[in-house]
C-alpha cells in the first residue's frame, strides 16, 4: 500500500472527518429550517395519532366523518413518516453531507424549495387522506399519485444537492456516511416509480408491490439516512475514528444488494409464487453480513 493510500485512510477515519470547527451559516440555516417544519409536523401528526388512539377505545368521540378512523389513521403514519422522520433525516443528513465533505451545502436554495415541496406535499396528503380521498388500503402509499410526484421531486432535489457538495468535497475519497446518505436519495425516487405506476397493482400483484414498498421505504430510505448520520454522530461524541471504512462500505454494498429483495418476507406461506417467498428467505440470511459489517 502506497503511502498516499494510507494518508487518506487515516483521513477517512478522523471522527467527522476533521471537519471545519465552523459550520456554514447558510447550511445551517437549511437544516434548521428542515427541523423546524419536522417538529411541526411532529405535533400534528401525533394530535392526529392522538385522536386515532382515543377512536379505539370510545368510537363516538369527535363523530365527523372526516375524523373517522380509517381517515386519521393513514394520515397519522403518512405525517409521522414522512413528515417527521424523513424532514429531519433529511435536514440532518444535508449537514453531514456538507461537513464531512469540508465544503458548503451546494445550492441552499435548492434544498429549501425541496423542503416546500415536502412540505405542499404533506399538507396535500393530510387534505386527501381526511377527505377520503386515498389509494385504498395501502400501507403508506395511500397517498394518490400527484402527491407522491411532489414528493419523489422534492427528493430528487435534495439528492442533487448532496451530489453536488459530496462532488466539491475537499477530500479525494467519500466519506462512508455519504454512501448511505446519497443512496437513500437515489432509492426513494425509485421506489416511489416502481410502487406507483398502474402495471401488476391488481390483486395478489398489489400483495408483491406492496411487500417491496412498504419494506424497502423502511430499509432503503429511512435505514440509510439514519446509519449515514450515525456514521458522523456516534464517532464525533466518542471523539474516536471510525472502527473501519471498509466495513462501513461492505455493510452499504451488500446491504443494497440483500435488502430490497426481502420484501416478500411479510407474506410467508401465502399465495404469492414460492420462488419469490423462497428468494426472500435466502436474501434475508444474507443480510446477516451487513448487519455485522455495519455492528
Amino acid at each position: 500500500m502506497t503511502s498516499d493510500s494510507l494518508a487518506i485512510r487515516s483521513q477517512m477515519r478522523e471522527p467527522g472527518l476533521m471537519a471545519a470547527s465552523s459550520s456554514d451559516a447558510a447550511t445551517v440555516r437549511v437544516t434548521f429550517e428542515y427541523v423546524v417544519w419536522a417538529t411541526v409536523w411532529l405535533l400534528v401528526g401525533t394530535t392526529i395519532g392522538l385522536i386515532a388512539s382515543i377512536k379505539l377505545h370510545w368510537p363516538e368521540f369527535l363523530p365527523f366523518a372526516w375524523l373517522s378512523f380509517g381517515r386519521v389513521r393513514p394520515a397519522h403514519t403518512n405525517l409521522v413518516l414522512f413528515g417527521w422522520s424523513s424532514l429531519v433525516l433529511v435536514g440532518v443528513s444535508l449537514y453531514v453531507v456538507s461537513r464531512t465533505s469540508r465544503a458548503p451545502l451546494w445550492s441552499p436554495r435548492l434544498a429549501r424549495l425541496a423542503l416546500w415541496l415536502w412540505n405542499l406535499a404533506l399538507l396535500g396528503g393530510l387534505v386527501t387522506l381526511l377527505a377520503g380521498v386515498n389509494r385504498g388500503p395501502q400501507e403508506y402509499r395511500e397517498w394518490v399519485w400527484p402527491l407522491a410526484v411532489i414528493l419523489a421531486a422534492a427528493v430528487v432535489i435534495d439528492g442533487y444537492v448532496a451530489y453536488r457538495t459530496v462532488a466539491a468535497r475537499a477530500l479525494p475519497e467519500v466519506y462512508v456516511s455519504n454512501w448511505y446518505i446519497l443512496g437513500g436519495f437515489c432509492y426513494l425516487p425509485i421506489l416511489y416509480v416502481t410502487s406507483y405506476v398502474p402495471f401488476y397493482q391488481g390483486g395478489l400483484g398489489n400483495t408483491v408491490v406492496q411487500g417491496y414498498y412498504m419494506h424497502n421505504a423502511m430499509g432503503m430510505w429511512f435505514t440509510q439516512l439514519a446509519l449515514g448520520v450515525s456514521y458522523y454522530a456516534i464517532p464525533w461524541l466518542l471523539g474516536r475514528p471510525v472502527y473501519s471504512y471498509a466495513l462501513g462500505v461492505l455493510g452499504f454494498w451488500t446491504n443494497l444488494l440483500f435488502y430490497p429483495l426481502i420484501g416478500a418476507h411479510h407474506f410467508m406461506f401465502s399465495p404469492e409464487a414460492w420462488w419469490l417467498q423462497s428468494t426472500a428467505i435466502l436474501f434475508s440470511v444474507g443480510m446477516m453480513v451487513p448487519v455485522w459489517a455495519g455492528t
